[in-house]
């Protein structure tokens, strides 16, 4: 049950979970060295064994509901998604990744079942493991815990995301809030797109730390907004950059004033060297600070393995990023 795997877990101090992102879930656990087995003993009966009897289905609906009235309450990651809904519409990618009170609720556990029939196979499935082992007991251990893996190559492929736009694109959503909060971006690519690195580069350069050109800019200079920052976000076939702030309703015109004139700065005049070196230096300290745990570890490998199907150590991942950025 529920309670008895929360109780191995809680027993022996475990921090675990899962999630769900736009191109794959995954299940994690975290325990000190001694009870790896266990890790991977209770992450392998979830992934091989689960039930999905109807009742546990009805409680979890509940719970999924809780939690998208709760995101509607968070107006920050609700402009992200009416973000995404403007980039890509009523497609896969313009979807909110925990649904709606609609889609959740006409969800059949029949749905569930032919889901997890066509994904959770060997082919789709990525197990990844940080620990002290050796790296021939880790696979021993992984293919005895996992032996039973059906290995069929069943899991459909995502359909490739088509986006068209000839003129700029406007979404508002009307909510009783004390701020007005902003999402605006731009169109870019996807994880294996060689301008990727300069993208990152340039999204700190305009809001990636306090000396960003919008953080000044925005909040220093003008105190039109409390927080404003920059970010990518790539998929394996898309992408975008996205420039996010939340200011009082009456200012927000002085706001979009203030983003664009730094952006059309940025795309009139060149990045002097020592701002690149600067943001270049600052991108490798954050992935140092980023990767202080076991768990950090197991994402940044994971990811790349499961999305990219390869994998690049950080002083790599630099030294290709240094490549294209000269």
């Amino acid at each position: 049950s529920k309670k008895q795997i929360a109780e191995l877990l809680d027993n022996v101090g475990a921090s675990y979970n899962a999630f769900t992102s736009k191109e794959f879930t995954g299940y994690y656990i975290k325990v000190a060295k001694e009870h790896i087995g266990l890790a991977l003993d209770v992450v392998s009966d979830i992934y091989l064994n689960s039930t999905l009897e109807q009742r546990e289905v009805e409680k979890e609906r509940k719970v999924i509901l809780e939690e998208l009235k709760m995101r509607e309450d968070l107006p920050m990651l609700k402009a992200q998604e009416v973000f995404e809904e403007l980039l890509y519409g009523d497609t896969p990618a313009g979807w909110p990744v925990g649904g709606t009170r609609e889609t959740v609720g006409r969800i059949r556990q029949e749905d569930i079942f032919n889901y997890y029939q066509l994904h959770y196979v060997a082919p789709a499935t990525l197990v990844c493991l940080v620990s002290p082992l050796e790296h021939k007991d880790s696979l021993e251990k992984i293919k005895n815990y996992f032996a039973t893996s059906r290995n069929e190559n069943l899991s459909p492929k995502a359909p490739p995301i088509v986006t068209s736009q000839s003129k700029p694109g406007l979404l508002v959503k009307s909510k009783d809030t004390d701020q007005t909060h902003l999402n605006m971006g731009f169109r870019s690519f996807g994880l294996e797109h060689p301008d990727r690195f300069a993208l990152e580069l340039l999204a700190l350069i305009l809001g990636g730390g306090m000396s960003s050109r919008l953080f000044q800019k925005v909040r220093e200079e003008e105190g039109l907004a409390y927080y404003v920052h920059a970010d990518c976000d790539f998929e394996t076939d898309t992408g975008s950059l996205s420039i996010k702030a939340g200011c009082s309703h009456e200012k927000i015109g002085y706001a979009l004033e203030a983003i664009l004139t730094e952006v059309i700065s940025i795309k009139k005049n060149a990045v002097e060297p020592q701002e690149l070196q600067k943001v270049k230096d600052q991108i490798k300290g954050q992935t140092a600070l980023s990767l202080e745990s076991s768990s950090d570890w197991a994402s940044f490998y994971g990811e790349q393995e499961i999305l990219r199907n390869k994998v690049l150590t950080p002083q790599e991942i630099f030294a290709v990023s240094d490549e294209n950025t000269k």
